[in-house]
């Protein structure tokens, strides 16, 4: 059933080139505002790639928040304040797509849903 409190959705499905890293552009939290991580899924990694969420991705805050080689479907406890998103206005919400593969990946990728809590 979906949560009616959803403010922010965010998805990236592609097929990656062999042996490559690829990020969504990412979901700025407005500078002041706190989100909670609801929900993540991801949806065809295999043994050699992965699909992560990644907050400030290859920025000086980074912190992999969760990261799978196969599919998940995850939900969170939103009631945990140290877990929130707190917005600069410039930190973003990616999902990072690695292929360690010799070839091309097939589609694989990822979702998650946010809630505004403040």
């Amino acid at each position: 059933m979906p949560n009616p409190n959803i403010q922010i959705i965010g998805t990236y499905y592609k097929s990656v080139a062999a042996n490559t890293v690829d990020a969504c552009p990412g979901c700025v939290v407005p500078d002041g505002e706190q989100y909670a991580i609801y929900r993540f899924r991801a949806n065809g990694a295999d043994p050699s790639s992965y699909v992560a969420l990644i907050w400030d991705y290859e920025g000086t805050e980074e912190k992999i928040i969760c990261s799978t080689r196969g599919d998940v479907d995850l939900f969170f406890d939103t009631s945990i304040e140290s877990e929130h998103l707190v917005g600069n206005g410039s930190n973003k919400l990616n999902i990072v797509i690695t292929n360690n593969n010799d070839t091309a990946s097939p589609t694989i990728g990822g979702s998650f849903e946010l809630i505004k809590v403040n």
